[in-house]
């Protein structure tokens, strides 16, 4: 059988957990306890098996705690944690104390949170992004339209590097113009160590759009991503709980399955399970 796996999802204890990137616009809906019990009626209720828990905060103790919430509950399958990349000594200390956890995937910086487009340049940043691929761990990134010019470098470096490019770098994002999109993720999409999650793309259209619809927000941007990288190298994921900035859980499952065109019954396994599972080594 099939598995399914939901491979980003976040848990946050507003006041406990470093937020800082949540402006007071979506405080009403984010702005609120989410725990690995209130994602599991949703991973029942479509036959998910577990989540990958993915940074949303930038300290050590945030570390410490998605891990023991992953030791908690079987079915946090993984961590994809934070450290901070322009300390690369440090950085390959914490790479070291949470990899003794089978759990810690990788680490995420969150670059659309940086002023600086040309931030993943510094050296600093290059040295901690070696010591990820040294340790043959997960490189995920949080990107806009405009930091993916810097990537393909990214990729020719460390070719063997397992790297993510999140919510497809959010191509409603208002920066620049969808063709700057779309020729810059299909230069990325030639590196066969890259993948890309097909998540967030509902609520981002809705965040810079009045509503949204699965063929605005979703088909143009996933039927993309689909002919230039292949299912092999896409992951279905919900986003949970920033998905309820504009729907449900199941908004993100029946939108992507929507946009993305037909699929046999094995390229929708592989979208909804099987590629993450081969990615994250679960």
């Amino acid at each position: 059988m099939a598995r399914r796996i939901d491979p980003h999802v976040h848990f946050w204890v507003p006041g406990e957990n470093d937020l800082f990137w949540m402006v007071d616009s979506i405080k009403p809906a984010l702005n609120h306890t989410f725990l690995p019990p209130n994602v599991k009626e949703h991973l029942d209720r479509n036959n998910i098996e577990g989540v990958v828990k993915v940074q949303a905060g930038r300290t050590h103790a945030d570390n410490a705690w998605w891990l023991g919430l992953a030791d908690e509950y079987s079915y946090v399958l993984g961590v994809i944690g934070w450290v901070d990349f322009t300390n690369p000594a440090e950085a390959a200390d914490w790479l070291d104390e949470f990899g003794e956890n089978s759990k810690f995937l990788g680490v995420r910086p969150m670059l659309e949170e940086e002023p600086d487009v040309d931030w993943v340049l510094q050296e600093s940043v290059r040295q901690t992004i070696a010591a990820i691929a040294e340790r043959d761990l997960i490189l995920e990134l949080l990107v806009f339209p405009r930091h993916l010019k810097h990537l393909p470098d990214i990729a020719r470096r460390h070719s063997e590097m397992r790297i993510n490019i999140n919510h497809l770098a959010k191509p409603a994002v208002p920066d620049g113009t969808v063709d700057d999109w779309k020729r810059d993720i299909a230069a990325i999409a030639a590196f066969p160590n890259i993948t890309f999650k097909v998540s967030a793309l509902v609520e981002m259209w809705d965040a810079f759009n009045d509503g949204w619809t699965v063929a605005d927000s979703v088909t143009p941007f996933a039927r993309f991503i689909r002919a230039e990288a292949g299912i092999e190298r896409l992951f279905w994921a919900s986003d949970w709980p920033v998905v309820l900035m504009a729907g449900d859980y199941d908004d993100s499952i029946e939108s992507t399955l929507e946009g993305i065109g037909e699929l046999t019954s094995e390229e929708e396994a592989m979208l909804f399970g099987e590629n993450a599972a081969e990615f994250y080594r679960l």
